[in-house]
């Protein structure tokens, strides 16, 4: 396709097609690209600009897909995917960059900061969609389609990168739980989380108090995801506050 950037296991049946397979959401319009899969060969095509910003500006990025393509056995080994890419700026290389120590030749390669993914068990048209906050100051970025390792076909279509720019953003840790918002005038409020998901402690926004989370004693317990009590704890002095507890009946 025009714009795109290919690999070098890309064939000249990778293209875009005019007719694409299944019928897609009536609303949906334009071509597709028809990429086809063939043991041991990484097909990609990867797009991006000049598009320079900070760390923690938030993006979206999704689109439009569907697939024949071989179960997830190893998701390292077998993709189908689209991933959202960003060169860091050189500054965050240098003392107190996010990057320091590492090195670069002549200008930073472009990185995967995020992944969209379709079902592999779908073969109709479906959607997908994250939100992607950027881990570092970049001066480009764009969008990389993977089809490695893969068998038949996968079709893509109606792809977007829109940078979120007005009202509230997020970031997220890597099991997509809100660990931040900051809304139009700045204002910051944070979360917290056990290695169940479960919130533990939460700020309000441009606040000081800090309301924390009890799920319970025991491991087998904090997966039921029942919340037992909550301390509201006013500023820094943690030996006052407010505690409210919930009782749950046996089921």
């Amino acid at each position: 396709p025009t714009c795109w950037d290919p690999s070098s296991d890309v064939a000249s049946s990778d293209c875009v097609m005019t007719t694409t397979t299944g019928s897609r959401p009536s609303a949906l319009y334009g071509n597709a690209l028809r990429v086809y899969g063939s043991p041991g060969t990484a097909k990609e095509f990867q797009q991006y600009s000049s598009c320079s910003g900070s760390r923690g500006d938030t993006f979206v990025a999704g689109g439009w897909s569907m697939n024949y393509c071989a179960p997830r056995h190893d998701p390292d080994a077998i993709l189908y995917e689209m991933q959202v890419i960003a060169r860091p700026h050189t500054s965050e290389f240098e003392d107190g960059g996010v990057l320091e120590g590492e090195s670069y030749t002549t200008i930073p390669a472009l990185r995967s900061v995020a992944t969209v993914r379709w079902s592999e068990e779908w073969s109709g048209w479906q959607f997908a969609a994250i939100p992607v906050v950027m881990p570092w100051k970049y001066s480009e970025v764009g969008v990389k389609i993977v089809y490695r390792n893969n068998l038949n076909y996968a079709e893509f279509s109606n792809l977007f990168l829109h940078k979120e720019e007005f009202g509230s953003t997020f970031q997220y840790d890597n099991n997509a739980n809100v660990t931040q918002r900051k809304d139009a005038h700045a204002l910051c409020s944070n979360s917290t989380y056990d290695s169940y998901n479960n919130i533990i402690s939460a700020t309000l926004p441009g606040r000081s108090e800090v309301y924390a989370m009890h799920w319970s004693d025991t491991e087998e317990k904090k997966k039921e995801h029942l919340l037992r009590k909550t301390t509201y704890l006013p500023g820094a002095d943690l030996s006052i506050g407010a505690l409210f507890c919930y009782i749950f009946p046996i089921l």
